[in-house]
């Protein structure tokens, strides 16, 4: 007399009893895999489909952006774009950049796409920056020709 074997399924993954052995068989991600009980499945079920999502979500080709520092900065170096920050807590998005600085995590507002216009643009900040350096070297040129106050010296 034979009966039908004990199945049952897990996350859209068929799971099944080998009373031979008394240990649960599934094939998950392409591979057959066994268990001494039916929650030890499960929580290997979860562990490979956590890895394999958290896998597909994590594919990011870096990109090359302008990145700005600081709101005053008037040289804009292109940095790699590497990675986006996976919290959603925060409130402004953050993602990785690399650089002549290293790697570090930035918000994403200070991140601006490779564009003719954006060209254009941080071109101009380039020559307000030159301009800026040669008017600050002039004030200090200036600056060095003032005479200094002379105090008098005090009587005994």
């Amino acid at each position: 007399m034979s009966h039908e074997p004990v199945r049952t399924s897990y996350r859209d993954i068929a799971i099944t009893l080998d009373e031979e052995t008394n240990r649960w068989i599934y094939t998950v991600n392409g591979r057959e895999r066994k268990a001494n009980n039916l929650t030890n499945a499960r929580q290997a079920i979860d562990k490979t489909l956590s890895e394999v999502e958290k896998a597909a979500k994590k594919k990011f080709e870096p990109i090359e952006v302008y990145y700005q520092d600081s709101y005053w900065d008037r040289i804009i170096p292109i940095v790699t774009l590497t990675s986006i920050v996976e919290d959603e807590t925060l409130i402004v998005k953050e993602v990785w950049v690399s650089g002549k600085f290293g790697r570090r995590k930035v918000r994403v507002e200070r991140c601006f796409s490779i564009t003719d216009d954006n060209k254009k643009i941080v071109e101009q900040l380039g020559q307000i920056a030159l301009a800026e350096k040669k008017l600050n070297d002039q004030c200090k040129q200036l600056v060095s020709k003032l005479l200094p106050v002379v105090l008098a010296k005090e009587e005994k």
